[in-house]
């Protein structure tokens, strides 16, 4: 991940579900994604977990 930061992106799936569903969200989701980028140094962390969605995605920070 060092050696190609630009190679790497991580995610969690989101269900949309209607307002009267009875599906539940699970609000811990995103817990073990940020559990993993918690154990790199922050700055790849930062291009894993922010920079390379925006660039992919083509979002604005």
């Amino acid at each position: 991940m060092k050696k190609y930061p630009d190679r790497f992106l991580l995610g969690t799936d989101q269900f949309f579900t209607p307002p009267r569903s009875d599906i539940r969200r699970r609000p811990d989701r995103g817990k073990p994604t940020r559990a993993f980028l918690s154990q790199l140094p922050p700055e790849l962390a930062y291009k894993i977990g922010v920079e390379n969605p925006v660039r992919l995605f083509n979002l604005k920070k």
